[in-house]
């Protein structure tokens, strides 16, 4: 299954209904004819009646190929860095709370990539990388070009004693060290796919 963000709403790729979480809240279309994705997502971006829409197609990677052609694909990763104590390194950036993350370079794989946004944008280095939990997916508008970012999270851990440095240039102001305890402050103001990287490594029920 796949799933994509515009903003607040969500839509999801899947082979069945069994992937349906809240029907009550969701538009399913049974797809027949992949050549009317993107009509099919235009009409729901256009009615605000639900907030979920389900795209079910037993093909769904072919469909997912498909829907990818409507967009201009930018490549991004990012980091879940924790430390021996259990705490989480969190940034905020442009009003909202967020993990280190950015595009990947040309030539640099994801890994090497989260690696050096994480040392970019909070000043420390020396993480041992881990696993890479989640492969996120959102989208935006970009000198008129539809974009589908798709975000490589690898959790990552950090035994130094290294001072935060907030990468100001990329509009970072604050950086923190949470504990899962506080984590609730994070979620007041951040972004859905944040909150699924989050559940995905087990932090969050």
């Amino acid at each position: 299954m796949y799933k994509v963000f515009y903003n607040d709403r969500t839509v999801f790729f899947a082979e069945n209904e069994l992937h349906i979480s809240n029907r009550q809240n969701s538009e399913v279309i049974f797809l027949k004819d992949i050549c009317q994705i993107h009509d099919v997502i235009s009409h729901f971006l256009n009615d605000n009646s639900f907030s979920e829409l389900y795209i079910i197609h037993k093909d769904i990677e072919i469909v997912f190929e498909k829907y990818k052609q409507n967009y201009v694909l930018i490549e991004a990763a990012g980091g879940l860095v924790k430390t021996p104590d259990n705490r989480f390194l969190f940034i905020f950036r442009r009003g909202k709370w967020d993990l280190p993350k950015g595009k990947l370079d040309k030539g640099e794989n994801p890994e090497e990539a989260a690696y050096r946004e994480v040392q970019e944008e909070c000043g420390i280095s020396g993480m041992e990388i881990g696993k890479l939990i989640e492969i996120t997916y959102h989208t935006y508008e970009h000198k008129e070009k539809n974009v589908l970012k798709p975000t490589y999270w690898y959790s990552m851990l950090y035994t130094g004693e290294e001072t935060l440095k907030p990468q100001t240039e990329e509009d970072i102001t604050d950086i923190q060290w949470i504990k899962p305890e506080s984590i609730h402050t994070i979620l007041e103001n951040t972004y859905p796919s944040i909150t699924d990287v989050l559940k995905k490594d087990g932090i969050l029920q």
